[in-house]
């Protein structure tokens, strides 16, 4: 990936053009990693090779996951703003947050990643894939 890091290894963004690279990985349709893992095990002086196939979660799922448990507190809170539910704490940061600090260079906004460069305010909408400028 061609784009800067901090000391903490976190992805700093400051361009347009890192978002447009960073966001690749995030896009609808970006698959898991398939693999097959092996290993032996001995006993009773026997060695045994287990292998079997194993689908990894991608950097995307990882943030839908996370986008849809911000997104199942967003409707509790509403619940409760209309009298619904009793009031819940659904404030503060979330697992999904660390994620996108780091792996993007943003922060959450809502249900979207937000930037803020030199060439305005950016705004990605992970559940349709697209990237918006707020200026």
């Amino acid at each position: 990936m061609n784009v800067p890091f901090n000391e903490d290894g976190s992805v700093r963004i400051t361009t347009l053009q890192e978002i447009k690279t960073i966001i690749k990985d995030f896009m609808p349709g970006t698959e898991s990693v398939k693999q097959t893992m092996s290993t032996e095990i001995e006993s009773g002086g026997k060695t045994y090779k287990i292998t079997t196939p194993v689908e990894g979660a991608n950097n995307r799922d990882l943030l839908m996951e996370g986008f849809a448990v911000v997104k199942n507190r967003l409707e509790v809170l509403e619940k409760v703003e209309e009298g619904q539910l009793s009031p819940v704490n659904v404030d503060g940061q979330m697992w999904v947050d660390s994620l996108i600090n780091r792996c993007m260079g943003g922060t959450r906004d809502g249900l979207k990643v937000k930037w803020e460069i030199k060439e305005g305010t950016y705004k990605f909408d992970p559940f349709t894939g697209k990237l918006t400028c707020l200026k």
